[in-house]
């Protein structure tokens, strides 16, 4: 049986949009999916064991923007895995109640079927639990004792819903799609940027001009069979060549992401660079203040230094970087990278 369905769902069950197998197992591995689902997010980690095959052989395996790679391999780690994680946060979540599916494809062979789908589904205030925003998973299953049950999942999850950073999502052209509270106070503010006509632009006249080039270049990032994630940063300059702010322009497979002052991103890129360039910790400390677009009387006050001292680390971080002004420095030490990123 072929059939289509395009809807969407609209209490949270899954209709699939293409299915090949009989009626009967086309429902019950629905039926499973639904009971999975509930098992999962309600914390019950019996009803949750009953959904797979209890087996060495199984596979959990993912990927979601919060931790990176997921490999859990076999039941027994997937069980005691579940456990402490039901354990850690008990309370039964509602994202079943909002959680919908499109693009559902299900092929049923004679004892195994696969499923694959787009989950989309709300934050409930559970960072490790929830998956809001979009997932996109498969599911491998297998017929025992005729009930189906799974024996491997895969997901892969890309959210900026539980970005605690200021984050606009663009596309080629800086036209604004989206943008999350933290960006609208950033926007508000005096971060460098703004939003002009719908689209995304920097204060700045070079900074919008390199804005525009890398727009650009991550719009063609996503040509090739592979997806491909980079960060590049800008340095939004303010008077006398003095950073004002830092946005960092994220391509991710297709998708463009502005994230505005991101203080995490710039910490990773800070420890890289302090080792590649020889930054003692001290002038660690005032590149810092720097990036974050304070001016060296601030930033002394802020790190309990007398001007000419921080002046004096200025210089030797200058020295050691090659470059001569605070704009320059910062893109230096944002621009380290490692291989894969």
């Amino acid at each position: 049986m072929d059939r289509t369905a395009a809807r969407r769902p609209e209490t949270g069950v899954e209709t699939p949009g293409m299915a090949s197998g009989n009626d009967r197992d086309v429902e019950a591995i629905l039926k499973l999916l639904r009971a999975e689902s509930e098992a999962f997010w309600n914390k019950d980690i019996e009803a949750y064991k009953r959904c797979w095959v209890n087996a060495p052989y199984v596979r959990r395996t993912g990927w979601w923007s919060l931790g990176g790679v997921t490999w859990r391999v076999g039941w027994d780690e997937i069980e005691r895995r579940t456990r402490e994680q039901f354990a850690a946060f008990p309370e039964k979540n509602a994202t079943p109640e909002t959680m919908w599916r499109e693009n559902m494809v299900i092929r049923v062979g004679k004892d195994m079927a696969w499923v694959s789908y787009d989950q989309h589904a709300t934050d409930q205030g559970e960072p490790i639990i929830d998956m809001p925003g979009l997932s996109r998973e498969t599911k491998i299953l297998e017929k025992h004792e005729g009930e189906w049950k799974l024996v491997y999942l895969c997901y892969l999850h890309r959210t900026t819903h539980q970005m605690s950073s200021a984050v606009v999502q663009i596309d080629g052209e800086r036209r604004v799609i989206w943008k999350n509270p933290a960006a609208e106070t950033e926007l508000a503010g005096d971060c460098g940027l703004v939003i002009r006509a719908g689209r995304l632009r920097a204060l700045d006249r070079a900074a919008d001009q390199r804005l525009t080039a890398t727009v650009d270049w991550a719009a063609k990032l996503d040509e090739g069979l592979e997806g491909r994630r980079e960060a590049v940063p800008i340095v939004l300059e303010g008077g006398r060549g003095e950073p004002a702010n830092v946005c960092w322009v994220i391509a991710d497979s297709g998708v463009i992401l502005v994230a505005i002052n991101d203080r995490a991103a710039a910490s990773d890129r800070l420890k890289r660079a302090s080792l590649i360039y020889g930054i003692s910790a001290s002038q660690a400390a005032l590149a810092s203040e720097i990036i974050a677009g304070r001016d060296l009387r601030e930033a002394s006050e802020n790190l309990g230094i007398s001007v000419n001292t921080a002046r004096t680390q200025l210089q030797r971080m200058f020295d050691k970087t090659g470059v001569r002004s605070q704009a320059a420095l910062v893109r230096a030490l944002l621009s380290v990278s490692a291989p894969g990123e």
